[in-house]
């Protein structure tokens, strides 16, 4: 910490300076005593450390000459050099039997314990558990990571809100108070944000106004100011009606003229489905493409025309023209986000809000709970489906007779609760009491108490910093308090096909990002060693990292972005890990190494 001390109209004397810290920080000086005359500036560099996860304070009181008594407190927030993780697993209890051993998928007796958290640093650990008659889906780490995800396209400003429209349902599954005003109020933010990105002709861009449209994205955002509506939230009129507007007179209608024909079919599927349900059928269209066959259609597309058609009376509840779960798969496709985690939660709801038949809701219940335990990653557009498709399982899941802890619990839906670490400290066995198996859904999340190594999954980073005149600045060499450097993201995609790509950089303490003169078309001239630099769809410079989200497509694999930081604090700090991924396979990644770097002061 930097202090500056200014005699200004004191007289000559003593001047006392002490130091207290709090929390998540500590300060390695305890007091200064100065004589200092009136006029004169003294300058001291304070050294604080930072000692866990959390806010710390730093208080300095000062005494001096005519009596003066001076007193500041300053809150200093410690964050983790690394993102949270988490571990899921699901653990049969049969009648009779307790809930065993965590790493086991059938164990017959368990008790929680402190065990759960090897691996995360304590502080930043939470331990959560779902009770019922089948999986709970994760509500609320699905819900809790949505709600923290920091960037917002127009795809992810919806996936991260979608949830929040059921929180009256939801609290007591994702441990929020429903009346919590600021989940309302990022609700209320998402529409907001939501209105920004909508184009002149009633369609949306992906990242603002100024994008071109994007034809399925557009009907997801229908889809959710309908939903908003219906659960209360206020979405303008004329916003809402322009976007059926353009489904009605252009996208509906000329899809194939103005996109290409695999886009036009995602949309046109989804989008009957959405208007059917916003009392803005289009039965004509229905009938049209009933009599047409959907041989072509993917598993998903037809059950959105199955139910678009029995929503607008079409077809009856009972019509099995068509086969919803024949046609083709696929891992995952740009022309709708669709994956087969997506694709699954996303007919599953649309089993569940149709009132479909049990038997072949519970088996696709089983199908998705199975793909999303393959999966490491999931997506915003996955988490989001889940969440819903978690949401519309409640009620169908059924009763539970269990006892936590040796406290019995009855009740007629299933059971979410957290574990406390004074909990796991002394142990916290369940009991299932009931004739029926019960699944339990145990999910630990929390940042890592090791730094997690170096990995690439389908691309490469690599950070490198640079002077103003492109001379490379070597691993361990300090950086000068007050100059400014170049910092380089690059690497590719090992895999061919579309990247929806995004690259993060999170700061450490000691450097700002300085300015915008190397990004959004700005002037290279004064830093033509760069080379070629790709143009990114979105940038954005945050207090503590930069972001750069762009398309990679096949035959252009390879990034290169860059910014400009100052060294601004001397001291030592962690540098956190490079970042890049597929935003939509988040599988495919690559995570640099965590830095150390070094500010010197003047």
């Amino acid at each position: 910490m930097s202090l500056q001390l200014h005699n200004i109209e004191a007289s000559d004397g003593t001047v006392s300076v002490s130091f207290a810290s709090s929390g998540a920080v500590s300060v390695e000086e305890s007091a200064l005593r100065l004589e200092m005359k009136q006029g004169e500036k003294s300058f001291h560099n304070i050294p604080i450390a930072a000692t866990s996860i959390g806010i710390g304070r730093w208080t300095m009181s000062i005494s001096g000459p005519d009596n003066i008594h001076l007193k500041q407190m300053f809150e200093i927030s410690v964050r983790p050099a690394q993102t949270v993780q988490s571990r899921r697993f699901v653990v049969q209890v049969g009648a009779g039997s307790n809930l065993s051993h965590p790493l086991s998928q059938k164990a017959s007796s368990f008790t929680a314990t402190s065990d759960l958290l090897t691996g995360f640093l304590p502080e930043t650990s939470t331990v959560s558990m779902m009770l019922g008659a089948g999986a709970g889906f994760d509500l609320p780490r699905l819900v809790k990571a949505l709600h923290r995800y920091p960037y917002g396209c127009l795809e992810q400003t919806i996936s991260t809100t979608m949830p929040l429209l059921y929180l009256s349902e939801l609290a007591d599954y994702i441990h929020v108070d429903a009346k919590d005003r600021k989940l309302k109020a990022a609700v209320e933010h998402g529409i907001r944000r939501l209105a920004t990105m909508q184009r002149y002709d009633g369609s949306f861009g992906y990242w603002d106004a100024r994008g071109g449209p994007q034809p399925w994205l557009t009907v997801y955002a229908l889809d959710f100011m309908s939903r908003a509506r219906r659960a209360g939230f206020a979405v303008p009129d004329t916003m809402y009606n322009e976007t059926i507007s353009w489904f009605s007179k252009r996208a509906l209608r000329r899809g194939s003229e103005l996109f290409n024909l695999r886009t036009a079919e995602a949309t046109r599927a989804y989008a009957l489905y959405v208007l059917a349900k916003a009392g803005h059928p289009e039965p004509s269209l229905l009938r049209y493409w009933n009599r047409r066959g959907w041989v072509n259609q993917n598993p998903l597309e037809a059950q959105l025309l199955l139910t678009a058609s029995t929503l607008t009376g079409v077809l009856s509840s009972t019509h099995s023209a068509a086969d919803p779960t024949a046609g083709r798969d696929r891992d995952w496709e740009s022309a709708d986000y669709g994956s087969k985690v997506r694709d699954a939660a996303m007919r599953l709801t649309l089993m569940l809000e149709s009132r479909a038949d049990d038997r072949a809701i519970l088996d696709l219940a089983d199908t998705v709970n199975r793909l999303m335990t393959e999966r490491r990653y999931l997506s915003t557009q996955e988490m989001a489906w889940l969440a819903l498709a978690g949401k519309a399982m409640i009620a169908r899941y059924g009763a539970v007779d269990v006892a936590v802890g040796g406290r019995r619990i009855k009740q007629d839906r299933p059971l979410a609760f957290r574990v406390s670490p004074d909990e796991l400290a002394r142990g916290v066995t369940i009991e299932n009491k009931a004739a029926d198996l019960v699944l339990a859904t145990v999910m630990v999340s929390g940042i890592p108490d090791q730094p997690m190594p170096a990995e690439e999954n389908g691309f490469s980073v690599r950070r490198m910093l640079y002077d103003l005149n492109g001379k490379l600045v070597g691993k361990g060499h300090p950086l000068q308090q007050g100059e400014r450097y170049v910092v380089i993201l690059d690497g590719g995609a090992t895999a061919s096909g579309q990247q929806q790509s995004m690259v993060v950089d999170m700061l450490p303490a000691g450097l700002e990002i300085e300015n915008t003169r190397l990004l959004h078309g700005g002037s290279l001239k004064d830093f033509g060693w760069l080379g070629d630099i790709t143009k990114g769809a979105h940038l954005e410079l945050r207090d503590d990292r930069f972001v750069a989200a762009f398309e990679l497509k096949s035959g252009h694999q390879d990034y290169k972005v860059a910014y400009i930081v100052r060294a601004v604090t001397s001291g030592s700090y962690v540098w956190p890990a490079a970042y890049v991924e597929d935003m939509y396979r988040p599988d495919r990644f690559a995570r640099g190494a965590i830095d150390r770097i070094e500010v010197a002061g003047r």
